[in-house]
């Protein structure tokens, strides 16, 4: 299972409806001041619906897709950083 995160092409929030299984479904793409909305599922059948729907390409586009997998298990002490000794400084 993906996170799918779509972003609208222009600055600000858009409201859009999709065909969505046995009817409509109203998406929202939020954003901040002056830049551009963005909305995100995990719903693969709503992916679909935004990828199939006219405005897909035009008015928003797929930003990324995320996985929702858990990660592995890492080894302890697996991203530490190895300090080097210290140099010798006695002259």
């Amino acid at each position: 299972m993906s996170v799918k995160i779509y972003r609208t092409i222009r600055n600000g929030s858009l409201n859009t409806i999709v065909k969505h299984q046995n009817g409509l479904r109203r998406v929202a793409f939020t954003a901040n001041f002056n830049e551009r909305g963005t909305f995100s599922t995990a719903d693969v059948e709503l992916q679909q619906s935004l990828e199939a729907d006219a405005g897909f390409g035009t008015v928003y586009v797929l930003l990324r897709e995320c996985s929702k997998e858990k990660p592995s298990k890492r080894r302890k002490g697996a991203n530490t950083l190895q300090e080097e000794p210290a140099a010798d400084t006695t002259t």
